[in-house]
Order: structure tokens, then C-alpha cells, then sequence
């Protein structure tokens, strides 16, 4: 991810759709720590810009959580 700020370089694209909800879902099968997830600072970073996308925010709360 050096110098990419998505997946495949500089465009948003499929790829990230497909990634993107994976490395979240790191956290809910509680393995970041065994990954040493905060080693990793590219992917902490894309993870946050991925997260940021209104689309994908939008997503997070769609259907409605109750």
C-alpha cells in the first residue's frame, strides 16, 4: 500500500469494495492484535480513508440497525 491510496493505486475501485469490509471485520473476529494490525500503518490508514467514504458510511447503517 506504499504510495497507493487504494488498492489498485489512486482510483477507488471494485477491489476496495471487496477488501475493505474484510479488514474491518478484522476487529469482530478479534485478530488485529495477533496480526500486529497497528504494525502495519498503510493498511491502518487506507482502512480509515475506506471508512470515510460516505458511501461506505451509508452502507454501515443501511437497513436501519434497531
Amino acid at each position: 500500500m506504499e504510495g497507493k491510496d487504494w488498492i489498485i493505486g489512486k482510483d477507488y475501485t471494485i477491489a476496495d469494495i471487496a477488501i475493505g469490509p474484510w479488514l474491518r471485520a478484522l476487529d469482530f473476529y478479534g485478530v488485529k492484535e495477533l496480526l500486529e494490525w497497528d504494525q502495519h500503518k498503510n493498511l491502518v490508514r487506507y482502512l480509515d480513508r475506506f471508512l470515510e467514504r460516505p458511501a461506505v458510511q451509508k452502507g454501515l447503517v443501511t437497513p436501519p440497525r434497531e
